[in-house]
């Protein structure tokens, strides 16, 4: 089945253009632009940045995809892939397994909801199919692990920055501070988050390495 779909043009073709579209209404819904009622500061959560890069990774893939003759293998860019995957199956996992159960009360809303679901969901397994159907097994390296830092660390670095010098104030469903996240909220709990976001980090490397491995084992 792999390697049928990841040479198949048309699907190839239609799937990432598809998903590319759905990926950007995504992030354009939950910023409020679809109602005309943008707010700029959505802009600045990880989910809809993660959403944003998937969205990029998947125009890049359709246009490579149109340009590639038939019958070729569609899996390009593996290693970057990966880290773009990475990225938003972070999203994906963070929010389901950290951020909903402290919203236990409006848990049933999550689930109607289509700019949750869109991009807390759809499209990081959108990303994570194309990612297991197209590229090559076997393809990542020893170190591309610790690539998977580089998106949510330049994050954390301007969620910091920002949070630190009280530059935006957020104002969302269980959080009221100057940080995105509560498990970020310096003011809150001071030098706590420093062994918070080492526990994060090794749960992402471990993630970016069993991923790697089983990669590995599936060449």
């Amino acid at each position: 089945m792999h390697n049928k779909l990841s040479t198949n043009k048309t699907f190839a073709v239609i799937y990432r253009v598809a998903s590319c579209l759905f990926a950007i209404c995504g992030v354009l819904v939950v910023t409020g632009v679809l109602e005309n009622a943008i707010d700029p500061v959505r802009f600045l959560a990880y989910t809809v940045q993660s959403n944003i890069w998937a969205a990029l990774m998947f125009g890049v893939l359709a246009v490579r995809t149109i340009a590639t003759p038939k019958g070729e293998s569609y899996g390009f860019y593996p290693r970057i892939e990966m880290i773009v995957t990475h990225a938003i199956f972070i999203t994906m996992l963070v929010f389901w397994f950290i951020l909903a159960p402290l919203m236990a009360s409006s848990i049933v809303g999550l689930f109607t909801s289509f700019e949750n679901m869109a991009v807390h969901l759809i499209t990081p397994l959108l990303m994570l199919i194309d990612y297991l159907v197209f590229t090559k097994r076997g393809e990542l390296k020893p170190t591309d692990p610790l690539l998977c830092l580089i998106i949510p660390y330049v994050y954390i670095a301007q969620a910091m920055a920002l949070g630190l010098t009280h530059s935006v104030f957020y104002d969302s469903p269980g959080n009221h501070s100057y940080y995105p996240y509560s498990f970020m909220d310096v003011d809150l709990l001071g030098a706590w988050v420093i062994p918070i976001l080492a526990g994060l980090t090794v749960f992402f490397l471990g993630i970016a390495f069993l991923w790697r491995w089983v990669d590995g084992k599936l060449k």
